[in-house]
This record gives C-alpha cells, sequence and structure tokens, in this order.
C-alpha cells in the first residue's frame, strides 16, 4: 500500500533487530527506514578480543584473535562513523552507543573520530564504554560538555588504577565494572551527586567491604551487586528501603561474623517486595570458619515471599557445607509457578533425578551446577542423555557445567528439541536444525562478549539474559 514514510517509520519501529536486518535488503522506502532505525543501538569495537581461554582448553582450538575479523571489525566501526559525522539523520537516530577497545589504548585517530561524532548524537540517552583509564578520561571530558544530561552509563574499566569518574548529574541508570585485580574507585560520590532519582543501579567490582549502603534504595528498581560483606546491617539497609525493587542481584563474599540469615528472615514475610520479579544470591566466598547454618534456609524463606519470580539465581561455592545448602529448595521449587529462567546448584544429598524434576515446567532458560562425576558415576554423557526428558519441555537454553569435551555433539544432538542454545563447561552453541539436519555453531569471541545482547533477541532467547555471567551491565 502507498503509505507515507511516517506510517512506514512507526509500523517499522516496533519491529525487532533481526526483522529490521531482513528489511534492508527490500527494494523499497522500508530499507533505508530500517537502516536508520538500527542505527538506534550502536556496538563499535576498536581493538582486538583477546581469546576464550576456557574453550581453548575444553576443545584444544587456537582461539587466538583473527586479523581478518579484527579488520573487519575495524573497518565496520569506522564506516559507522563516517556515517554519523556526515548524515545528520542517521546521527539523530542514535538512542544508545557502545564502545569497546579491549587493548590498553586507543588510536589517536579512533579518538579524534569519536571526539568529532560524539557531539552530533544529540538524542543519544545512554552510553557503554569498555577500555582502559587514559582513554576514559578523554571520552568523559567530552560527554561532560556534549551529554551534560545522559541517563544511562555503563563504565567497564581496563586499567588496574582506579578509574576517573564523569561529572553527570542526571543519570538515572548506572554501572560499573571493575578491574579483576587492582583497586576501584569510590563510586558513593557520583551516586549521592544526582539530581534525578537513580532507578537502576549495577556495581561489580567497583566497591570494598561495607558496612552502610552506599546509596539510598527506596527510589531503586533494579540493584545489581557483587561485593564483599562485612556486616549484615549492609543488607539489612537495602532491603528495608528497597521494597520497590524488580531485579535484586547479589554475588557475595561474606566476612566472619556476618550473619546474614537473621537479615533474610526479617524481609521473608509475604508482599515485602511486591514488584520483585527477578532474585539472585550467588555466594561466592566466605571467610575461613564461617558458620551460618541457616543461611540458604533464609534464602529459601526470602524466595517463598516472591511467588511471582521469573528469574532465580542461587549458587554457592562446592564443598561448603556450614551454611545449610543441601535441602533449603527443595519445597520452595515447585512453588515457583511463574519462573521462567533458573540457575541452581543440585544439593549433595538430593538425586539428580529429583532435584530435576522440582524444576518448574514453566522454566525456559536452565543452568545447572553440579559436580557431575559426584552424582552422577559412570559414563557421564550416557546418564545425561538419559536425564534429559526430566527437564521442562519448552527449554530454550540450557547449561551444563560438565566436561563433555569428546562428546559435544552427542549431548546436544539428544537435547529436547526446543533448545536453540546450549552451553557446555563455560562454552556456548546455537543450535541449528533443519528438515534434514542439525548443525552447531560455536560462539565467537566477539559475540559472547559484545554483541551477546542483540543476538539473544534474534534467536528470541532474551530470557537468558538474567543468568548470563557478562550481561550484568546491559539492561
Amino acid at each position: 500500500p502507498r503509505l507515507p514514510n511516517e506510517i512506514w517509520r512507526e509500523i517499522a519501529s516496533f519491529l525487532p533487530r533481526r526483522d529490521l536486518r531482513s528489511l534492508l535488503f527490500v527494494p523499497h522506502v522500508l530499507s533505508s527506514i530500517s537502516s536508520q532505525l538500527l542505527f538506534r543501538r550502536l556496538c563499535l569495537q576498536l581493538g582486538t578480543i583477546p581469546p576464550h581461554t576456557s574453550c581453548q582448553r575444553v576443545h584444544e582450538v587456537p582461539l587466538t584473535a583473527d586479523s581478518d575479523i579484527v579488520g573487519w571489525h575495524a573497518q565496520r566501526s569506522a564506516g559507522i562513523l563516517s556515517r554519523l559525522a556526515s548524515d545528520v539523520i542517521y546521527a539523530n537516530s542514535v538512542r544508545s552507543l557502545s564502545v569497546w577497545a579491549p587493548g590498553q589504548f586507543l588510536t589517536s585517530a579512533n579518538m579524534a573520530m569519536l571526539a568529532n561524532v560524539l557531539p552530533q548524537l544529540t538524542n543519544r540517552k545512554a552510553f557503554t564504554c569498555r577500555m582502559c583509564n587514559n582513554a576514559l578520561a578523554q571520552l568523559f571530558a567530552i560527554l561532560e560538555k556534549s551529554h551534560p544530561k545522559l541517563h544511562n552509563l555503563v563504565i567497564k574499566s581496563t586499567s588496574i588504577t582506579p578509574s576517573p569518574l564523569p561529572k553527570l548529574h542526571f543519570l538515572s541508570c548506572f554501572a560499573y565494572r571493575g578491574p579483576l585485580i587492582g583497586r576501584s574507585p569510590d563510586l558513593r560520590e557520583l551516586l549521592s551527586s544526582q539530581t534525578v532519582a537513580l532507578h537502576t543501579i549495577i556495581i561489580h567490582r567497583g566497591i570494598g567491604d561495607y558496612s552502610t549502603p552506599f546509596h539510598s534504595t527506596s527510589n531503586l528498581r533494579k540493584l545489581h551487586l557483587a561485593l564483599s560483606i562485612a556486616d549484615a546491617d549492609f543488607v539489612s539497609q537495602i532491603l528495608s528501603s528497597g521494597h520497590q525493587l524488580e531485579s535484586l542481584w547479589l554475588q557475595v563474599t561474606l566476612k566472619l561474623g556476618c550473619v546474614l540469615s537473621t537479615v533474610l528472615r526479617a524481609h521473608a514475610r509475604p508482599n515485602s517486595f511486591p514488584s520483585l520479579s527477578e532474585f539472585s544470591f550467588l555466594l561466592r566466598h566466605v571467610g575461613y570458619g564461617y558458620v551460618d547454618e541457616d543461611l540458604f534456609p533464609a534464602v529459601a524463606a526470602f524466595v517463598r515471599g516472591a511467588p511471582a519470580l521469573t528469574a532465580l539465581c542461587i549458587s554457592h561455592p562446592p564443598g561448603l557445607n556450614t551454611v545449610g545448602y543441601n535441602s533449603a529448595f527443595s519445597d520452595v521449587l515447585p512453588l515457583l509457578i511463574n519462573l521462567r529462567a533458573l540457575k541452581f546448584r543440585v544439593p549433595e544429598s538430593l538425586s539428580f533425578e529429583l532435584s530435576a524434576s522440582l524444576i518448574p515446567r514453566s522454566v525456559v532458560a536452565l543452568e545447572l551446577q553440579t559436580p557431575f562425576d559426584v552424582l552422577l558415576p559412570g559414563s557421564t554423557v550416557s546418564k545425561i542423555q538419559q536425564l534429559l526428558p526430566l527437564f521442562p519441555g519448552e527449554l530454550k537454553f540450557l547449561s551444563l557445567p560438565a566436561n563433555f569435551s569428546p562428546n559435544v555433539e552427542s549431548v546436544m544432538r539428544d537435547c529436547p528439541p526446543t533448545v536453540r542454545i546450549m552451553c557446555l563447561n563455560k562454552c556456548y552453541y546455537t543450535i541449528h536444525r533443519t528438515d534434514k539436519e542439525q548443525t552447531f555453531e560455536h560462539w565467537t569471541g566477539q559475540r559472547e562478549r559484545i554483541y551477546v545482547n542483540n543476538y539473544l533477541e534474534e534467536v528470541d532467547c532474551e530470557e537468558i539474559r538474567f543468568l548470563y555471567s557478562r550481561l550484568p551491565l546491559c539492561w
């Protein structure tokens, strides 16, 4: 039909990115409209992605950086920046921009192009950057002048020294991921300086031992923290004022004497968190001699008070027997009838068959953590193949931790026909099915570390996002 371009644009704005890409090849005004809409969310890769070492060990494939792939991404990013610099329509289309520079520095040419383009993105509301401190400082100086009212900011520093922080005061979403080693900056001043209400805070390796909250949680809808806790009052004050939380993700190291069970039980009342749909409690480590046998029973009681959960992650270090994990969730999981995504460590006291039967049938994304060599003696692969029918029938994603390197394809061939993505020993695969054959695509480093958010949307597996370890910095 002969419709005005404005109507076509309105129709196309509701399409997912995979459909917009298909429209690029249509000889119609929809082609240019789709191209502009795809520019709403851009990701630029300036540098080399390091090899995925865990997959390299498993498959003995040298996953070193491919110069052709690196060159292609560099050419693509340069082409996008050139288009933005020369075409105001495309520049005005950008709403979210991500810049990834895994190396130690950005070239002067890359920095000059970014400095030229960033002020022209007048409608940009979100910015993600992964680079060294020197490059961060230069980009923040540009942002403070060109986008003082930026709404969403994600920072991931690759340096071991404390990263610089921008002087932006209108953030509603803020995420920070510090380096594995080295010191991180004190983020409390930046958070407290905001003139609008922050509704999303995501911090990984960004703060040290805290005994008091660094920011009020009364207006937060999403709070993701990976930190070391020395005083249970820290969690108590977060929960006391965080009744509007929709997503709570905690990955904690507990110091000796930090007893969280009493705090969690105090907030385990029904409807204490009426909007809570995503909850994660990942116990990473405890101090030597730590004992709290009521910890995970208290976590289970907290989960029981939020029956509307759609995503749940529960885990603890293997072999830790002083936190009451074994029998905590056997009577809670079946109650979560709305659950769509589940990450769960199988208790050593339960058989794998019983644990699998406890998983709600509504789950479509499942990650199981368990020592298969202990729970499933004998032929691990054959045992898994026997147990696959016990999983929910509509699974889209299945993650198993055991080392299946000699039999990866045999496991994936026997997985439920609805599964589109599998993770075996931290390596991700997409399963492609046709009437005649079934093929498996191993994820590249670029997809796994940079473009996974868009890819999950393409394959209709967005339920994985809360489980995926590299995605907490995305919203």
